[in-house]
């Protein structure tokens, strides 16, 4: 009798015992959640006054490539704490900021620019030793950040070099990430009317705009992003560009055993159906016939990535 009433209450002492260490452990937990908040708020503060801090002296600076570095200074602040959603919002604001800034050094190197190849080339077509002067001010540029991008035609203009926006689009989510790759591979593809990649590269980067969809089908703004880039890039695969066409008299070999490998790597695009009537064209005019079927079908079509974005006015593709 005594052992059970022994086993008895040494249950109740456990009971208790286990009643109490939750408390215990809940009132310590819910002051670790409270230091943590303070910590937290008071990062937010200290964040917030330095990036006020910046902004002061940016309304103060009028240098564009100096505003740029200040542009950096606050994304370097805020991407600290910031989660991958705001990550974005704010790359976004920094991209367009520095663009503005861009524009002011492409306007204030305007001369500079417009006869940059007459200074590393002559008259003849000869590769000629730039002027010192010249070489002094590429160096001043590189140093700064910069980077000379040839838009084709001989025209070439100032940007930022591409491994500033790489370290900040790592910290990016993925979605964000593919998202930024297509819009950069798609950039000056076709200067001078011209292609500059290959059939099967061309092909590649269409196909990859249209596996967007498929790995992303919930970024419906990232579609309205890429829909310019995106009825250029369809339109340049089926009919080519001026100086770099598809058909003349006859669709050229090349082209066509890249549109075989495209419709076999890639059955169920949305392309497929005019590669298939392209492939049965006989004249300039059927050529013709299935430009303008895709012109509808790119004005109407349901396909994610060329439906109506609010807001947006819908572009595209001049005849080539």
């Amino acid at each position: 009798m005594k052992q059970i009433i022994y086993l008895f209450l040494s249950g109740i002492v456990l009971l208790t015992a286990c009643q109490n260490t939750p408390s215990k452990q809940t009132d310590k937990d819910v002051q670790n959640i409270n230091s943590a908040k303070q910590e937290t708020n008071i990062d937010s503060i200290q964040q917030k006054a330095k990036v006020d801090s910046v902004k002061q002296i940016l309304a103060k600076t009028t240098d564009p490539l100096k505003r740029i570095k200040l542009h950096q200074q606050i994304i370097d602040i805020q991407f600290k704490s910031a989660s991958p959603e705001e990550r974005c919002r704010i790359f976004d604001e920094f991209s367009t900021e520095v663009q503005k800034e861009l524009n002011k050094v492409n306007d204030r190197e305007s001369h500079f620019l417009e006869h940059y190849y007459e200074y590393k080339i002559d008259s003849m077509g000869n590769e000629i030793v730039p002027h010192d002067s010249i070489k002094k001010k590429e160096l001043f540029y590189k140093n700064a950040g910069m980077e000379i991008v040839d838009l084709g035609e001989g025209i070439v203009e100032m940007n930022l070099q591409t491994k500033t926006y790489i370290k900040y689009v790592k910290l990016l989510p993925k979605y964000y990430q593919d998202y930024w790759y297509l819009i950069k591979d798609a950039e000056n593809i076709a200067p001078d009317a011209a292609l500059v990649i290959s059939w099967r590269e061309l092909g590649n980067l269409l196909a990859r705009h249209e596996a967007y969809v498929k790995t992303y089908p919930t970024k419906k703004e990232f579609f309205c992003r890429l829909q310019d880039d995106y009825i250029f890039l369809q339109s340049a695969y089926l009919f080519g560009v001026d100086n770099t066409p598809v058909y003349y008299e006859n669709i050229d070999q090349e082209v066509k055993e890249e549109w075989k490998r495209f419709m076999k790597a890639y059955p169920d695009s949305p392309t497929v159906p005019f590669i298939k009537d392209m492939l049965r064209i006989k004249s300039h005019e059927d050529r013709d016939a299935i430009r303008q079927k895709l012109t509808k079908f790119q004005e109407n079509s349901d396909y994610p990535l060329l439906k109506s974005c609010p807001g947006k006015i819908r572009t595209y593709s001049e005849e080539f």
